[in-house]
């Protein structure tokens, strides 16, 4: 009898330190992929011009997937908002002026470098109605100053404001952690314990370009304005004025800032940019000779010349960018309609008519008659019907969750978890349940696979959503700490077939296993290249990578034991299964082994669900036909009993990551019909549309109103059910005021990349609007 559970205790004992071990390894925070050995100057203007390369390249392709060049950018305006600005001494504190003047702010988009550079504190405020153009501004600063910049410029960087919140994070802190969320390789630790991103701020090197200030959580502007003013950082806000105003009344003015009021265009504006977007021509029955016009040339002249009527509500419509582009996109790059309807009274009566209109007939647009052959397998071309079906879900989702943002992985939070949870578990069972057919006594048979798949589907309903891992495969330097888990996780292995009552040179291969597998995850790395864009595609890529090599190296691990364990001779030893020693020793051991397999996969939760069902089922084992270990089995049989039962446990570990969720989601959205089987590329089709847009690892619609829009319309045509319904675009917490024939009113911009664990997740607030133009 002593020899029957000593085995077994010792096995218990490894797998808790191999718990532990993995545990800490999870829990510890890796700042970076390498270390930086101090705050050495010309190593910071590296790094900075990594990242500036980055950063223009990710926006610089951005601005060309929306067309700003295409024929040329529209025409924007903007002139000074005193009211609103701070003392000219304020402004002008840091410059070696001794009775500065006043400062040229008015200007064109083309301008706008120059006149950012004119400000002496390097503050700039921009305010404009929704859809005026504020966030286009930024990214045309963004990427101009890069163009322009030299070695010991700072480097601009977009951040979207909707998930700070000022009161607990002051600002410094806050762009730090999105600077790493963003580009893992900034997070590397230096000697002196500060990050890199952190070294790069202090420095001057950064510049924040501060997106949407008005989608902070209301009631929080203003502590968002004294947190801004703790700082003496030059910086870029864009802001919807109304938000702005009454922030800067409940507390003061952003100190040193400069700030301007973006301008509506005019029907000249309107003259200069339209006719060029087309080639398409009319006859113009106004003129004597009836010659032919381009298209929009009598819409214009009616713009133009008639000061009330339709004119006025059409006018008004198009004095925002977003609108121009959404009547361009149905009018000019379609050969179906004719603008001339847009002039109709008796289609459209009011402004709001005028706009949900041009919101409505454009996804029909650019999927029907595409700009650009971008896309000439037949295969990429999208049914405009079932594009709109998609795209309206996908802003129901992001609805749902209040945000703006599109996270991939995040897909299954609006819904039910149980189908999910449901093709993950049925995975789980159908392996087990294969494993066990030649062995009902290891693989449990059906009970066996039942009881571990009821444990996969709770715990995948209650378990913790994991973010994506941002990881590569690298070898340099991981030799002392692979040497370091390779030998733990050998001896866990030689000891748990050894405790199986395995032989001696099957535990040796079955150690060694244990420990490559186990040793391998040192070899995820945080990506250590800063010029590298990020993507949503490289995101789930990256988290692919991390997932299946964890993943598949645990089931190797699992599988291997398990096969070498069942390769046996003959029948197991009686005292194996008997005795109370022993059976309090397996039954530690099984709890000890679910709750690493699932603490891997789930988290808490997993852990003590997959450790109390592995100790139950091990406990009822002593009970069952040929005790614990099993029956002998053949080399084939071994062999794909082996590879079953480490697919399964794969499949535990891998299907609640970001990568495995999003994959179980894709398919049930899928199979339901609200999203497409390829769901990738029809994204990246609509992007090359200019209905979506990547905002580094998550995607977003071109603007608030289009989202509102397709979600309050998915919202009306989908079966009824128990949810909490969607929010009407005329809602008083969705309206934009410019949605009225009055009180013309501002709108914020939502761009930047939030950090993926608080903007890409669900937000505590609503944001209330977003001009996304």
């Amino acid at each position: 009898m002593a020899t029957s559970w000593w085995p077994w205790a010792v096995w218990s004992a490894s797998c808790l330190l191999v718990a532990v071990t993995v545990f800490a390894d999870m829990r510890r925070k890796r700042p970076g992929g390498q270390a930086y050995p101090a705050a050495d100057p010309a190593e910071l203007d590296e790094a900075a011009s990594q990242l500036a390369l980055s950063v223009g390249s990710q926006w610089r392709g951005e601005l060309e997937r929306q067309r700003i060049h295409d024929p040329g950018p529209i025409p924007v305006r903007w002139q000074p908002a005193h009211e609103l600005m701070d003392h000219l001494d304020n402004i002008c504190r840091a410059s070696s002026w001794a009775n500065p003047g006043p400062l040229a702010l008015d200007g064109s988009l083309e301008r706008i470098v120059d006149v950012y550079l004119e400000i002496p504190s390097g503050r700039l405020v921009v305010l404009g109605r929704p859809g005026a153009g504020k966030t286009i501004l930024a990214l045309r600063l963004l990427v101009d100053l890069i163009e322009i910049r030299a070695s010991n410029h700072p480097v601009p960087v977009l951040f979207s404001l909707g998930s700070w919140n000022p009161r607990t994070t002051p600002l410094p802190d806050w762009l730090i952690s999105e600077l790493v969320r963003e580009r893992p390789a900034l997070g590397a630790v230096g000697r002196s314990g500060s990050s890199l991103a952190a070294a790069l701020l202090v420095t001057g090197r950064i510049l924040p370009v501060l997106d949407g200030f008005d989608e902070i959580a209301g009631g929080l502007h203003g502590a968002a304005l004294g947190r801004i003013n703790a700082t003496a950082l030059p910086l870029l806000l864009t802001s919807r004025h109304d938000d702005y105003a009454a922030a800067v009344r409940a507390s003061r003015v952003l100190s040193a800032s400069a700030v301007i009021q973006l301008d509506d265009l005019t029907p000249s504006d309107l003259g200069r940019y339209l006719p060029l977007t087309t080639t398409r021509t009319a006859v113009a029955r106004q003129y004597p000779s009836g010659s032919s016009v381009i298209v929009w040339e009598p819409v214009i002249a009616c713009l133009k010349e008639q000061p009330a009527g339709p004119a006025q509500h059409l006018r008004r419509v198009l004095s925002t960018p977003l609108m121009v582009a959404l009547a361009r996109a149905i009018y000019s790059d379609t050969a179906a309609r004719d603008p001339a309807e847009l002039l109709d009274p008796g289609q459209f009566a009011t402004i709001d008519d005028l706009e949900d209109h041009l919101l409505r007939a454009f996804i029909p647009a650019v999927y029907e008659s595409p700009p650009c052959d971008q896309w000439p397998d037949r295969r990429q071309r999208w049914n405009a019907a079932r594009a709109q079906r998609w795209l309206g879900y996908l802003a129901w989702h992001l609805d749902r969750l209040d945000t703006r943002n599109l996270a991939l992985w995040q897909l299954g939070d609006t819904g039910s978890r149980l189908p999910a949870a449901l093709l993950a578990s049925s995975a789980e069972f159908v392996l087990f349940w294969l494993a066990g057919i030649p062995n009902a006594a290891i693989g449990g048979g059906a009970i066996f696979a039942l009881a571990l798949a009821l444990a996969g589907g709770l715990s995948f309903g209650l378990g913790e959503r994991q973010e994506p891992s941002r990881a590569e495969v690298r070898f340099r330097g991981t030799a002392t700490p692979f040497a370091r888990r390779f030998v733990t996780g050998s001896a866990v292995g030689l000891l748990y077939v050894l405790a199986c009552g395995g032989r001696l040179n099957s535990a040796l291969i079955g150690g060694f296993v244990a420990g490559l597998a186990f040793g391998s995850y040192v070899w995820l790395q945080v990506p250590a290249t800063i010029s590298v864009v990020p993507t949503p595609l490289t995101v789930l890529r990256q988290d692919r990578v991390a997932t299946l090599t964890f993943g598949l190296g645990a089931g190797l691990a699992c599988g291997t034991c398990m096969a070498l364990i069942a390769w046996r001779s003959g029948p197991p030893a009686p005292e194996a299964a008997g005795g109370q020693a022993a059976i309090i020793a397996s039954t530690l051991m099984g709890l000890a082994a679910g709750s690493v397999i699932g603490g891997l996969g789930y988290g808490r939760a997993g852990a003590l669900i997959y450790g109390l069902t592995m100790g139950a089922l091990t406990l009822g084992a002593h009970w069952a036909p040929g005790g614990i270990v099993g029956l002998a089995m053949s080399p084939p049989v071994t062999v794909l009993f082996g590879v079953l039962y480490g697919l399964a446990v794969a499949v535990i570990i891998v299907a609640p990551r970001a990568w495995g969720t999003y994959t179980l989601t894709r398919i049930w959205l899928a199979l339901r019909g609200d999203l497409p089987w390829r769901l990738m590329a029809f994204l990246e089709h609509a992007c090359d549309r200019s209905i979506l847009r990547q905002s580094g690892g998550v995607y977003q619609f071109r603007h608030a109103r289009l989202q509102d829009h397709l979600a309050h319309n998915y919202q009306v045509h989908r079966p009824p059910t128990a949810a909490r319904p969607s929010i009407s675009p005329d809602h008083p917490e969705r309206r934009d005021d410019s949605r009225r024939t009055t009180a013309p009113s501002s709108g914020a911009a939502g761009t930047g990349q939030s950090g993926y664990r608080t903007a890409h997740g669900r937000h505590r607030h609503r944001p209330r609007r977003a001009d996304r133009h």
